[in-house]
């Protein structure tokens, strides 16, 4: 008898942890749509859909190159003032572009939900995540946030997607 209840206790324990797991796994996922959001740049995203965000200062270019791909694809950095750009670009027609990382630097670029430079970093606490330890870095299961701050006000943010 002892051991029928020590294993229906167990059994119930392990379905109750597997339901954490699923809602806490639920609640990354849901981060991750968030960050992939989080900048206004548009989906599907193209080469002139990245280039029309302003006033291009500078753009980089670098072969890239992946088992899978299906067309040749450059790696490309597009600078502008106070934002940064990179993404994998595919050399077709349409230059579909898979954004891995943009980083802002001034005000004038804001998230989706009006975190910008200069705020201070109690504006953080609205973000459904907690930041990794000792850090300002907030992940979902695939994509990341992270703010880099002066003092208490934040002064930088960086956007890492995941590009499949």
């Amino acid at each position: 008898m002892r051991s029928a209840v020590l294993l229906i206790t167990m059994l119930c324990s392990s379905n109750l942890h597997a339901d954490v797991d699923l809602a806490e796994m639920q609640k990354y996922e849901a981060f991750d749509n968030w960050v992939y959001e989080a900048f206004p740049i548009g989906s599907p995203v193209s080469e002139n859909s990245i280039i029309e965000l302003g006033k291009l200062i500078e753009s980089t270019e670098q072969e890239y190159s992946v088992g899978h791909a299906a067309n040749p694809l450059k790696s490309v950095t597009y600078k502008f003032h106070g934002l940064e750009v990179c993404a994998i670009v595919e050399q077709t027609e349409s230059k579909k572009a898979h954004v891995t990382q943009i980083t802002i630097s001034t005000s004038n670029w804001a998230l989706s939900n009006d975190i910008t430079i200069g705020q201070n970093l109690s504006v953080l606490s609205k973000l459904p995540v907690s930041p990794h330890e000792g850090t300002l870095n907030y992940c979902g299961a695939a994509n990341c946030i992270e703010f880099k701050a002066k003092g208490n006000i934040i002064n930088a943010i960086k956007i890492n997607l995941y590009a499949d």
